[in-house]
C-alpha cells in the first residue's frame, strides 16, 4: 500500500489556470468530495487524471492516494455560502477514458455539476441542493441520492440503477437497465422518457412518476397519495404490476 499527498499544483503556459496531473497508474477507484463548486467531471485521451481550476490550490482542496483510491478533496472547514466557490469558473476533472474503473464516488453538497462519458463498475452519486447533469453514463451499479435541486440524466447503461430523493425532480431519459430501477421519493415528481427495466420498484409518499415510452417487465408500487402515470406506443409490451400498496394513489397504464 502506498500513500501520497504531494500531488503538486501547477502554473504555467500549459493551461490558462492552476492545474493538476495525476499518473493513472494503479489507480481504479476515485472518490471525489467538494462543496459548492460548479463542476464538470468527463474524460479524455491522456494517460493521467488532470484538474484544472482557477480557484485550485493546495490550501483549499486535499488529495490522497492509497492502494488504488485516489481521493480528491475541498477542505471541509470552509463555509458554504449561497454564492458557489470560484463563481465564473468552473472546476474541471478529466479522467483518462482507457482506465477500467472499479468504483467512482461523488459527494456534493451544491453548485451545479455536469457528468458526461462516465464508465465503472459502480458509480454513486450524493448530493444534498446540487443541479446535477448526466450524460451518456454507464455502470454495473448506479446509485443517486439528492434533497432537492434538479437532475436530468440522458443515457444510463447500467445493471441496477436506484434513485433516491426528498423533494427534487428528476427528468430521466434514455435508461436501458439490464436488472431493476428502484426510485424513492418523498416529494419530487420524475419524468421518465425512452427506457427499459426488467423490474421497476417506486417508493412515494406524494411525488408523482410520469413515464413515457418507458417499458419495464414488472411493477411494485408503494405510494401513499403519489401516482405512477405510464404512456407508451407499443401496446405489445406487457408490463405487469406484481404488488401495490397505496392508500390514495394510482397506477395508471396506457
Amino acid at each position: 500500500m502506498t500513500t501520497s499527498n504531494n500531488f503538486t499544483v501547477k502554473e504555467d503556459a500549459k493551461y490558462p489556470n492552476p492545474y493538476m496531473e495525476i499518473p493513472i497508474e494503479h489507480i481504479h477507484s476515485l472518490t471525489i468530495d467538494l462543496l459548492n463548486e460548479d463542476f464538470h467531471v468527463s474524460t479524455h485521451e491522456e494517460d493521467y487524471i488532470l484538474i484544472k481550476g482557477s480557484k485550485l490550490n493546495s490550501k483549499d482542496y486535499q488529495t490522497s492516494l492509497s492502494s488504488d483510491l485516489f481521493t480528491f478533496k475541498r477542505d471541509d472547514q470552509h463555509t458554504i455560502v449561497n454564492k458557489p466557490y470560484g463563481q465564473g469558473d468552473t472546476l474541471e476533472i478529466y479522467l483518462p477514458k482507457k482506465v477500467f474503473y472499479r468504483n467512482i464516488i461523488l459527494n456534493t453538497k451544491s453548485g451545479q455539476g455536469r457528468l458526461k462519458e462516465i464508465d465503472a463498475d459502480t458509480i454513486k452519486i450524493t448530493t444534498i441542493t446540487a443541479d446535477i447533469h448526466l450524460q451518456d453514463i454507464e455502470a454495473s451499479s448506479f446509485a443517486l441520492q439528492t434533497v432537492s435541486g434538479e437532475v436530468e440524466l440522458y443515457g444510463l447503461k447500467a445493471s441496477n440503477a436506484t434513485f433516491q430523493t426528498t423533494n427534487a425532480d428528476l427528468e430521466l431519459n434514455h435508461l436501458n437497465l439490464k436488472n431493476a430501477l428502484k426510485i424513492h421519493t418523498i416529494e419530487g415528481d420524475i419524468d421518465l422518457e425512452n427506457g427499459y427495466t426488467q423490474e421497476l420498484f417506486f417508493t412515494t409518499e406524494s411525488g408523482d412518476l410520469d413515464g413515457k415510452e418507458f417499458y419495464p417487465n414488472t411493477i411494485s408500487f408503494d405510494s401513499i397519495e403519489g401516482d405512477l402515470t405510464i404512456k407508451n406506443k407499443k401496446q405489445t409490451h406487457d408490463i405487469i404490476v406484481k404488488s401495490k400498496q397505496s392508500i390514495d394513489g394510482e397506477i395508471k397504464i396506457k
